[in-house]
């Protein structure tokens, strides 16, 4: 009689090897391989061991989701007796060489350099925080975002530099925990369906978000 059992290898224990081997275990053998010493991926919790905020718990790496965005990761959690708990998400920038900083918790985080009132380069970059995305939701549904880098896309948008370095680039940056520089060649149809799924407006998010308590 043939041997139907299967011999599965799951290679990367992040979030997506995790739930895969999970779900694949019931079918044969499985053997998971990661090079890191430890599991879980940019998905990990560490705490901090020195400095005035010893003993705080910080997520390494992007842990929130959306019911839209992600519904599989609420009904795994469900399956797993895993409890969530739901939190809000927004974007903070600062920047070291221009001192330029604001934050998207409403009038008083976008403007928390008051002097910021009085510029109309802070007025403008604001205003295309949300218009860029308006346009570029719009180009996605149209397909002409298909097969083109981020980058690429934007040649054609005349939006300013200042708009794509002191925002775009770097808040790709902190959801996919790469170099801001590397964001002109990320797939441009990844970056706004990903903005689009999960409700995302560009500085402040609308959409109800999760995480697993504790971290």
């Amino acid at each position: 009689m043939e041997d139907r059992t299967h011999k599965i290898a799951v290679v990367g224990t992040g979030v997506g090897g995790l739930t895969a081997a999970y779900l694949l275990q019931r079918l044969g053998g499985l053997t998971l391989f990661e090079k890191s010493p430890n599991a879980g991926g940019h998905a990990t919790t560490v705490t901090l061991e020195n400095g005035p905020d010893k003993g705080m718990t910080v997520d390494m790496g992007l842990s929130l989701f959306t019911e839209k965005g992600a519904p599989s990761v609420q009904r795994l959690a469900s399956l797993l007796a895993v409890t969530l708990k739901d939190t809000q998400l927004s974007f903070g920038y600062h920047d070291e060489k221009s001192r330029l900083q604001y934050a998207g918790t409403g009038p008083n985080g976008l403007f928390a350099q008051r002097g910021n009132l009085f510029k109309p380069s802070f007025w403008g970059l604001a205003s295309r925080m949300t218009g860029f995305f308006a346009r570029a939701k719009a180009d996605l549904r149209a397909g002409r975002l298909s097969g083109k880098t981020l980058g690429e896309y934007l040649e054609g948008t005349r939006i300013p530099q200042d708009f794509l370095y002191h925002h775009l680039f770097p808040l790709g940056a902190a959801f996919w925990l790469v170099s801001p520089k590397d964001m002109a060649e990320f797939s441009a149809e990844t970056f706004v369906s990903f903005f689009q799924e999960n409700g995302l407006k560009g500085l402040r998010s609308p959409s109800r978000f999760w995480m697993v308590e504790g971290g």
